[in-house]
């Protein structure tokens, strides 16, 4: 519905005031465009002021009459005005038979001899804003100026009329508004500087002004809200590059692209939460520039964030550009829902923006999956963050403790339990420190060590398995284990190699084998507890692939990944790979063989397999571990032991040593995990438990074993029966 000229002022609305001078230019072209002029009649009687009109009646010689009757009606309906005027002029002997048309251009002429008329964008301070930092040109600037005239009041509607192409559109802005039609069809080309910065908005065939555009012509907006809608400085403190834990080649070759002269596209891509952002901001100061960080919301019309990157671009100048959780503008290789916006720009689109940008841009995105190749190869430099190792997870705590002031809330222990948790990432820990000063502050008595234990639990995963985490079962004990070589020597063997120079290719290799449930993944799990490492757990099931060379590369990356983070691999499940060769069916088991002796050879971390069928190992893999241990059966006090320990809790009185050890003398085949499982069994059930149940219960799990039934899988070889003899 259009809305009224409103009048508030001599018959004229503030609004037509304020930009008279504009309307007055518009009027001046109309003047030679009846066709145009038919349309605006009621536009050109809302600019007249009433004396304004009334002068004209005067200069027409209407009568006093004919005059009290424009007063009465003439004026307070301007839509309606040059009608009237057209009839009264009619009913005069001495005037002329004037035409709404006549009569339109005499007032014009009227309206023009008292000011002078000139679109005013010169003096729009946001437009002289965007004039010396993006180099607009005149037709440019005219160009934002008439879209705001035009879309923030109903004053120049007429204009939209009959528009239904860009030639009706061109007509338009050259008739009333006097400009080129060639040089403004060339800034409404998608290709414009205007429409890349997202200053104009495509719709249809011609454009418009998007609401911020809009309102920060107006005033309703300051330049600095604009601006931060495309970028904003940040100049917050910043971690030391040290805290990172980066390679020192990497770090740079990133500061030599950010110093350097020329334009420069970074891309750091891992693990959400492992840093990457801080680490942006570290190296760009440590580049001594400042940081721009490009807004990750997404308001506007298409390419949205593209087009504020753009923009960003012209003001980049000593600074480098931030484009965090950067998906939604370079996952273009394989279009899901979530990614078929009018947000994702083309591949080509997006590749032309990286080859013609003049900023230095860090691009920071959680993986490179869906990245198109020919995206790819347009970064200077990629750098992959993974899981941050215990070292970096210690930078980062010692830092975001002292950063939040809260030395004296986190113990020595409770440091441990924080470094303990793999999944935490420096993200994570901030906020569990925010969390923690928040807590403490208005809740001062109770144990800061009990509220970042809730605070962990609340932030692990919940698909987190026991596995994942690395934890080591509250009743473990060393005394437990029925070991070939002794706990203690082992852990002695394994300090001891941590306290040697780093060398490449002098990695530690130790095979734990034994029957299933004997300790031997829990034996690695405290080993890395021990040694402030963190434990990397692949199974063979987690390593095979389905693609050819796909198996070979996630053990390179296994491997890898342990020497980077200086953690402990364990190998579960390792028999996958060392059958003997010479039983090999097909040539990929020979080559995963292959891949794992020789990664065995070059790495130098620590690296344990765990195996239950070491009987059918290849010698040559054998050879390679420096430590083989085995885990047996229970003895009978270890028995006693665990019994005690796993069932304390379950039963109210524990029974004494002698009846207890004569019921369990009998259970041989029994392995610690014959108690968990027990445990756990017996934790669903509801009633009263007895000892004696438990012991029925590990009876139980004793006699469905049977030492030696462990089989090989697969068929058996056929071996023919010899032939009989028959005596005569």
């Amino acid at each position: 519905m259009r809305r009224p000229y409103g009048q508030s002022l001599c018959g004229v609305s503030p609004r037509l005031l304020r930009h008279r001078n504009d309307y007055l230019f518009i009027l001046q072209h109309l003047q030679e465009n009846e066709e145009m002029l038919r349309r605006a009649l009621g536009f050109v009687a809302s600019i007249a002021s009433e004396e304004e009109v009334l002068q004209l009646c005067q200069n027409l010689h209407f009568s006093q009459t004919a005059l009290a009757e424009i007063k009465a009606d003439g004026l307070t309906d301007r839509l309606e005005l040059f009608d009237r005027l057209a009839y009264l002029s009619s009913r005069i002997s001495d005037s002329k038979d004037y035409t709404k048309l006549k009569l339109a251009k005499k007032l014009i002429c009227h309206l023009l001899q008292n000011q002078a008329a000139g679109l005013q964008w010169k003096s729009n301070a946001f437009l002289e804003y965007l004039r010396e930092n993006l180099s607009l040109n005149e037709t440019e600037l005219q160009l934002l100026w008439v879209l705001y005239l035009r879309q923030s009041g109903s004053e120049l509607d007429f204009l939209n009329m009959g528009i239904s192409d860009l030639a009706d559109e061109l007509y338009v802005l050259e008739t009333c508004f006097g400009m080129s039609a060639q040089d403004t069809g060339e800034v409404l080309l998608r290709d414009s500087i205007l429409s890349k910065t997202g200053l104009v908005e495509p719709v249809g065939d011609t454009v418009k002004l998007p609401a911020r555009v809009l309102m920060a012509i107006a005033g309703n907006i300051s330049i600095a809200a604009f601006q931060a809608e495309h970028f904003r400085p940040d100049a917050a403190s910043v971690y030391s590059l040290d805290s990172f834990d980066l390679d020192r080649i990497d770090v740079e070759i990133i500061l030599a692209l950010l110093k350097g002269a020329g334009p420069a596209n970074i891309l750091l891509y891992g693990k959400p939460g492992c840093g990457k952002t801080e680490a942006a901001r570290s190296l760009i100061q440590a580049a001594g520039l400042d940081i721009l960080h490009v807004p990750v919301h997404s308001t506007g019309g298409r390419h949205s964030r593209l087009t504020r990157l753009r923009y960003a671009d012209h003001f980049s100048q000593g600074s480098v550009l931030i484009v965090d959780e950067a998906e939604l503008i370079l996952n273009n290789a394989v279009k899901f829902i979530a990614f078929e916006s009018d947000s994702t720009p083309a591949k080509s689109v997006l590749n032309t923006y990286l080859d013609s940008s003049r900023s230095k841009t860090i691009w920071i995105l959680n993986d490179t999956n869906h990245l198109h190749e020919s995206t790819m190869r347009r970064f200077h430099f990629k750098l992959h963050f993974d899981k941050l190792s215990r070292k970096q997870r210690s930078h980062a705590l010692e830092m975001i403790v002292k950063k939040h002031g809260i030395e004296t809330l986190v113990s020595p222990d409770t440091s441990s339990r924080l470094l303990s948790e793999e999944h935490l990432s420096p993200g994570v820990l901030n906020q569990v420190a925010h969390a923690l000063v928040q807590t403490t502050k208005n809740t001062p008595a109770i144990d800061p060590s009990v509220i970042i234990d809730r605070l962990l639990l609340s932030n692990r995963r919940v698909d987190a398995t026991q596995d994942e985490e690395a934890h080591v079962h509250d009743a473990y004990s060393l005394d437990a284990l029925n070991l070939s070589i002794s706990a203690d020597r082992i852990i002695q063997s394994l300090k001891s190699f941590l306290a040697l120079p780093k060398k490449p290719r002098n990695g530690l290799n130790l095979l734990f084998h034994g029957l299933p449930g004997t300790g031997k993944t829990e034996l690695a799990r405290y080993l890395s507890h021990c040694l402030n490492r963190d434990l990397i757990i692949k199974r063979g099931s987690d390593l095979l692939g389905m693609y050819v060379g796909s198996t070979e590369q996630s053990i390179a990356a296994a491997f890898k990944q342990a020497q980077q983070s200086e953690a402990i691999l364990l190998i579960d499940e390792a028999d996958t790979f060392f059958r003997s060769r010479v039983d090999a069916r097909q040539a990929y088991e020979i080559s995963h063989t292959n891949e794992f002796l020789n990664q065995m050879e070059n790495h130098n971390a620590i690296l344990i397999c765990c195996t239950n069928l070491i009987d059918s190992f290849d010698p040559a893999a054998l050879r390679r571990f420096a430590m083989k241990v085995e885990f047996k059966l229970l003895r009978s006090d270890q028995r006693l032991l665990l019994f005690q320990e796993y069932f304390r809790s379950l039963i109210p009185d524990m029974p004494d040593v002698a009846p207890l050890a004569q019921a369990l003398a009998d259970l041989e085949n029994l392995t610690p995990g014959d108690f968990r499982n027990v445990e756990r069994r017996i934790a669903i059930w509801r009633g009263n438990v007895t000892w004696q149940h438990l012991v029925n219960e590990l009876r139980s799990e004793n006699q469905s074993k049977r030492r030696g039934s462990i089989r090989s899988i697969g068929f058996r070889q056929y071996r023919p029966d010899p032939p009989q003899r028959y005596s005569a």
